[in-house]
């Protein structure tokens, strides 16, 4: 993949205190997508920064999308600077004494009894890798991924704030309206589901692509100029689209209920159900039938297995439903 001079990401860095991240927060400059963790998780992962802190061990360099205001977006997977502000709000407390393991203290505790600790703490380095805001978005969600290793949560979450003035909000109506209207699997599906879905079939329709010379392998790129689409999408297109879920749900019901209980359940990857479901909508839309689909020995069932949604691969998928139509 080769891309144009102007489609270079720039990146530079910059290095805080802890204080001074502690400052950027209390004043709203930073913005987070944090993993829902359970309190023992979070102090977990403070308990181990700051030991870390003790033993003189630097912190790893810390990646953010610098936005258009000035706001850092943090793309950290581990929700270390996270969690150890939650500590430095005195919002959960540590052990740190190995003697009383069960005694936990506040960062205002551990102040009192500690300073020299907690002076450490607030003056470590934090190296932050700044995403610069001038390079496209694309690219601030292909690096991201590309340090962080993502989940899917992760990334759907960092997209909607990375596009957060885009009609990306558009996909949590749709699953509003689905789970109003279906209690099987089309009520079922979550709003990463649900965006993928879109973007599949927006692609189908010709609602959306990119330029066929190229980007065509580049996912990120394809998912911002969909999502930049969505804008022009009229109401009734849609309703239509909320309706071929719900007909393609029922039939998929019909055809391998224990499948399609496994996929409502969770026992696929997030990425897979959604591509899966967005193909089963095309598909009934092409031929109608969908056995073929559930067949795990099939060609069409394999080749979903390379989950990267890029153009070249939607018009793959696309044109081997279509040789037969």
């Amino acid at each position: 993949m080769f891309y144009n001079e102007r489609d270079v990401i720039d990146i530079y860095e910059k290095r805080y205190t802890l204080q001074d991240i502690l400052w950027m927060n209390e004043d709203g400059r930073l913005l987070f997508a944090p993993t829902r963790r359970t309190r023992n998780m979070t102090r977990n992962i403070v308990k181990n920064a700051v030991e870390a802190i003790e033993l003189g061990i630097p912190m790893p360099p810390v990646y953010v999308s610098e936005q258009q205001n000035g706001d850092y977006l943090l793309l950290e997977s581990k929700d270390v600077i996270y969690s150890l502000l939650q500590y430095l709000e005195n919002n959960i407390g540590i052990e740190i004494d190995p003697s009383d393991v069960n005694r936990r203290m506040s960062f205002y505790e551990i102040d009192n009894e500690n300073p020299r600790l907690t002076g450490m703490i607030m003056r470590t380095i934090v190296p932050l890798q700044i995403i610069e805001y001038r390079s496209p978005k694309y690219m601030h969600m292909m690096a991201g991924k590309f340090i962080e290793n993502w989940t899917e949560t992760r990334e759907y979450k960092i997209r909607k704030i990375v596009y957060k003035e885009s009609r990306i909000e558009l996909v949590e109506r749709i699953r509003e309206v689905l789970k109003a209207e279906s209690h099987g699997l089309a009520g079922r599906l979550s709003e990463i589901n649900i965006f993928y879905m879109l973007v599949v079939w927006m692609v189908y329709t010709n609602k959306a692509g990119v330029d066929e010379f190229k980007y065509t392998s580049n996912e990120q790129y394809l998912l911002e100029h969909a999502t930049y689409e969505m804008d022009n999408l009229q109401d009734r297109y849609i309703d239509d689209f909320v309706e071929c879920i719900i007909y393609t749900c029922n039939k998929c019901e019909e055809i391998d209920r224990w499948k399609i209980e496994r996929f409502a359940g969770g026992g696929f990857n997030e990425k897979f159900k959604s591509i899966f479901m967005a193909i089963a909508v095309c598909m009934n839309d092409i031929r109608g039938n969908l056995r073929e689909l559930f067949d795990e020995r099939s060609y069409l069932y394999s080749s979903l297995r390379d989950t990267s949604l890029t153009y070249a691969n939607i018009n793959r998928w696309i044109n081997y439903l279509r040789r037969d139509s």
